[in-house]
């Protein structure tokens, strides 16, 4: 695993924007570095960026979206804006009020292989996302249709 001041994975500007575009993440632990901690069970975190600087996804409750810069291995957000909902887990509402500051305060990232870490506060805390590749769009997907000479069959249960 990469730490703040290993330089590990450093790429041109365009590289790193190019890396970035249309991926999708899923957060697995966050907080201070050598002490980060999981999500907390059953609650999901998503981070999408967008091929027009434009990022979003899920806090555990809200969802939320902004916009992200790129130079280098910096990585800013801004203009973070989400839904108000309130969580009816007050473990959870911390933990998406905790992770939205984090954003707001990232300073570099390096992506290794299909982890994503976000360096905040002056690298004292990170973020460690995972690839959600479910929600990446893939050209090859196909969805399936219905043809008239297909059956559907179904079976009932009676009781």
């Amino acid at each position: 695993m990469p730490t703040p001041d290993s330089g590990e994975a450093t790429a041109t500007p365009s590289e790193s924007v190019a890396t970035l575009e249309n991926t999708s993440w899923q957060l697995a632990s966050f907080g201070a570095f050598g002490m980060e901690i999981p999500v907390i069970a059953d609650s999901l975190i998503t981070l999408e960026f967008s091929a027009d600087g434009e990022v979003g996804g899920s806090g555990g409750c809200n969802s939320y979206s902004g916009v992200y810069q790129v130079q280098n291995d910096t990585l800013l957000f801004s203009e973070i804006v989400s839904t108000l909902i309130a969580c009816v887990d007050e473990d959870v509402m911390q933990q998406e009020i905790d992770y939205l500051a984090a954003l707001q305060v990232a300073d570099r990232f390096v992506i290794a292989g299909d982890t994503l870490t976000i360096w905040y506060d002056s690298s004292s805390g990170m973020l460690t996302f995972i690839q959600n590749v479910s929600s990446i769009p893939d050209s090859n997907d196909v969805t399936p249709s219905i043809t008239p000479t297909d059956t559907l069959t179904t079976t009932a249960s009676t009781q």
